[in-house]
């Protein structure tokens, strides 16, 4: 079985033959991609990152991202990185949202005819043959070797920017870094310190307190061991005369050490026994105490008040960054486009001719005059549906250095060949715990025909049918993606995308906790305090009964209509207040969606819109109605989930308990969903644990005799329910239990609770089971319920847990940033600036003062106050 594309050959041929195919890891060096990556003004997570880097030195890799994981935004970074390494990439889906939403991405980032679609569409072929002439009105003009000189130059200019930029960043990092393992350095010290000062009062004081520690005066441990050296030597020497006397002067001299020792410890003298086990068990509590006053006093020399001011310094540096990462970019392609065509230009204008055509036959006969591998090189990246690529491409083995395949479950290897044949490389994309190839739709092929035919074409002692079923070899039955990730040994890297940014907490909660928790959960990049207060979910029992000729319940559809009038016609987002909090406004409607899980439904739904609405008004709304098959790919605003149950029909539970078809379903709403039914079956455990999620109770209808019995009401269990109060019996310290002091005067001074609401040990990690953007948790959080600002209060130098051996340093800068991309503001409290010699500070200290001012002014300007 010959091919031409050499990652084809071994890919099938040893499959076929089964044969243990390895595939390269090392395709382009690693410098260059990182490099490549690093100047990119798109920002990536780490699972991101990896993915890009797999993606261009693989010759196959895997990017599995559930619902709302940034496939999109992955997808364009891989593809802005081809520019940067002067590659070619070709993406394809059979969803054409799925091609928008990244061709947009293109676009906004590099400007308009940035890349090249192909489309089936009229309208989107005349848009492309105008940017084509755009780029090509800029050549062949006594101007054009000028303004080439020109991109170049801007190009030049923002690419030293970038570089220096970026080491400003790295400079700025590894300094915080070290800066941060001091202070974490101190924190361990002065807990240690902390601890062995209390097991010293234990042992030495009678009847003390904890908030006696601070009226313990300082100690001049450099003095005190001196003294107690004294005293060793003392003890140790003979304290009697020959003739049995005391040496009464030494022996006074022991009295009064020791006096001294309860003096100035404020110790029960009873229980400071003059021997060398006192004198022992002191000095280890003074060398700790010495060890700790140089700790501080080292600390206070290096960072004084550099944390801080480090801090607003790198994110400053990295806006900065970031516009000139996309002013690079912006002048990379018009460098790079109208420099190709300088060499290029007959060829591409042959192009624009060609791509006014749909006749196949017109457009065979004037693809093959057109030299592609110039056109391509001009025009490096390419998307479109796999169906048209025909219409645009010539079929020519490795034309681009990478082809990237979206939403890689719908698409079955026959179908994805001519794409892949395209390319020298392969890069898969989607999820396997959503709809997969028997949900598309689009190739249908009767299974003993297909039988036939592999038996026809591979004989044997070729591989048999049941060997290619075996091998997820089969047209009808297996995806690419099946097929990629059916090979053995890891030889294909997988990289999950984990941070979800598309939909609100209490929605994607239930996403993250029912099909994905096995992987560990998503991260809920929207869970912050303001959005944590909206309403989005609904339940609506309506009642009726299933049509048994039309399998309809007439029920819901009326009362989907119902709601759909009172949102398209009567702009209740505006006015319920449910709604009215996500922001919706006339400027800014909501897109609605309704998700029918029968098709028969669906239809009947189609048909009641068209009747009730205009297309306009449709159009208003992008209003989309289909099952979860039809959705796959696409989201909405505001979704109606209408399930077409009545409770005592007969109902396919495979049908509507199928996990996929579930997963997708109430993972598209982005703000709010309404779930609409009639009853809900007794045996429906999806459908109730989707309603248990939300707190909500149902009914179910006992078959046959119609009595109906109300489900049990649950308790609401969102995992961030903090039961809006400051939890005491959380903080771990007295040191925490200080900072609650503080953060409770600042409430009280800007209104008390009614303004400002404090929590304390908010979960956000999910290394302890929660769901969250975090790692661990955050240790105070002030939430302004007058304008939903929130900011969180983390305290430095404690240690926060990694799973992956990275430093406390790194773990710590990555976790800011992810909450500063999750929309987190945060102030850090400098621990060491709460201490004074090992005793926490009081109010009548000037410096503690001047770090509370300090604290409660990045409050204020943080929380709009």
């Amino acid at each position: 079985m010959p091919f031409e594309n050499p990652l084809l050959a071994k890919l099938f041929e040893g499959i076929l033959e089964g044969r243990q195919v390895e595939f390269r890891t090392d395709l382009l060096p690693r410098d260059d991609v990182l490099k490549a990556i690093d100047v990119l003004p798109i920002p990536l997570s780490r699972r991101q990152r990896e993915a890009v880097f797999r993606a261009w030195t693989h010759e196959v890799s895997y990017i599995q991202g559930p619902p709302g994981t940034g496939k999109s935004h992955t997808i364009t970074a891989i593809m802005l990185v081809a520019l940067f390494l002067k590659k070619r990439v070709l993406l394809v889906s059979h969803k054409k949202p799925a091609i928008d939403v990244v061709y947009e991405k293109l676009r906004q980032f590099l400007g308009h005819g940035s890349a090249v679609y192909a489309s089936h569409e009229t309208e989107q072929r005349q848009q492309m043959r105008g940017e084509l002439q755009q780029w090509l009105s800029k050549i062949g003009t006594l101007q054009t070797q000028p303004e080439l000189d020109e991109f170049r130059r801007k190009r030049a200019h923002h690419r030293g920017k970038v570089e220096q930029l970026l080491s400003e960043v790295r400079k700025l990092e590894t300094s915080l870094g070290e800066a941060l393992k001091w202070e974490q350095d101190y924190y361990h010290r002065q807990e240690r310190f902390h601890r062995n000062r209390r097991a010293y009062l234990t042992r030495f004081r009678k009847g003390h307190k904890e908030n006696e520690l601070e009226l313990a005066p300082d100690v001049d441990a450099v003095r005190a061991l001196s003294v107690l050296a004294d005293a060793e030597r003392l003890l140790g020497e003979d304290t009697h005369t020959s003739g049995g006397g005391v040496a009464r002067q030494k022996v006074l001299h022991l009295k009064r050490f020791f006096a001294a020792c309860v003096k100035q410890f404020k110790a029960d003298g009873s229980r400071v026994p003059p021997n060398l086990a006192t004198i022992n068990y002191l000095r280890e509590h003074l060398e700790l105490t010495f060890d700790f006053q140089r700790a501080t006093e080292a600390l206070a020399r290096i960072i004084p008040d550099y944390l801080s001011e480090a801090r607003r310094t790198l994110r400053r540096k990295r806006e900065d960054l970031r516009k000139q990462q996309a002013e690079l970019s912006k002048a990379q392609i018009a460098a790079h486009v109208v420099g190709e065509l300088q060499e290029a230009g007959y060829e591409v204008q042959k192009f624009s001719g060609m791509i006014k055509h749909v006749n196949p036959t017109l457009i065979s006969r004037k693809m093959q005059a057109i030299d592609f591998s110039q056109v391509i090189d001009a025009f490096p990246l390419w998307v479109g549906q796999m169906r048209h690529l025909g219409e645009f491409l010539p079929f020519e083995p490795e034309l681009f250095d990478l082809v990237v395949v979206d939403e890689a479950s719908q698409v079955n290897i026959a179908e994805i060949i001519p794409a892949f044949y395209r390319g020298s490389r392969i890069c898969v994309v989607w999820d396997d715990k959503q709809l997969g190839l028997n949900a598309a739709g689009l190739f249908t092929l009767n299974r003993q025909f297909e039988e036939l035919i592999w038996s026809k074409h591979f004989p044997q002692p070729g591989v048999s049918y049941s060997q290619a079923d075996q091998r997820l070899l089969l047209v009808s039955k297996h995806s690419i993606l099946d097929f990629v990730c059916s090979l053995e040994d890891g030889r294909v890297p997988k990289t999950t995308l984990d941070e979800h940014f598309r939909s609100y907490p209490q929605l994607a909660s239930f996403t993250s906790d029912t099909f994905y928790h096995v992987d560990g959960g998503l991260r809920l990049m929207k869970e912050v305090p303001k959005n944590l207060e909206l309403e989005c979910f609904n339940c609506i029992e309506v009642g009726g009964t299933r049509d048994p000729d039309t399998k309809i319940v007439s029920n819901e559809v009326d009362e989907l209509i119902r709601w759909l009038k009172k949102l398209i016609c009567g702009r209740h987002y505006e006015h319920e207040p449910a709604l009215c909090a996500h922001g919706f406004t006339n400027e800014r409607p909501p897109t609605l969606g309704v998700i029918s899980f029968l098709s028969s439904q669906r239809d009947a739904i189609r048909e009641r819109v068209i009747e009730e609405f205009s297309p306009a008004e449709v159009q208003s709304c992008h209003l989309l109605v289909g099952t979860p098959e039809d959705f796959q790919g696409n989201e909405r605003d505001i979704v109606f989930i209408t399930l077409g149950l009545d409770g005592v029909s007969k109902w396919g539970r495979g049908h509507y308990e199928d996990r996929k078809r579930f997963n997708v379903a109430t993972s598209r709403a982005i703000h709010y969903t309404f779930l609409v039914y009639g009853a809900i079956p007794p045996n429906a455990r999806l459908i109730k644990s989707y309603l248990t999620h939300f707190g909500k109770s149902w009914r179910t209808r006992a078959e046959g005799d119609g009595v109906e019995s109300a489900g049990k009401q649950t308790v609401h269990r969102y995992r961030w329910d903090w039961n809006r109060k400051l939890h005491r019996e959380l903080c771990e310290s007295e040191f925490e239990h200080r900072v609650a002091d503080c953060l409770e005067e600042f409430v009280r001074q800007h209104g008390g609770d009614k303004s400002l609401k404090l929590f304390n040990q908010v979960q956000a990690s999910r290394e302890i089971g929660v769901s969250s953007c975090g790692q661990k948790r955050l240790d105070f959080v002030v939430l302004n319920s007058g304008n939903g600002a929130c900011v969180a209060v983390e305290v430095d130098g404690r240690d926060h847990f990694t799973d992956d051996g990275r430093s406390y340093s790194q773990a710590h800068l990555e976790r800011v940033e992810i909450l500063q991309r999750a929309g987190w503001e945060i102030v850090h409290v400098p621990y060491y600036r709460w201490w004074r010699h090992g005793w926490l500070s009081d109010r009548s200290d000037p410096q503690f003062e001047s770090t509370l001012t300090q604290l409660f002014g990045e409050l204020r300007k943080c929380l709009d106050l």
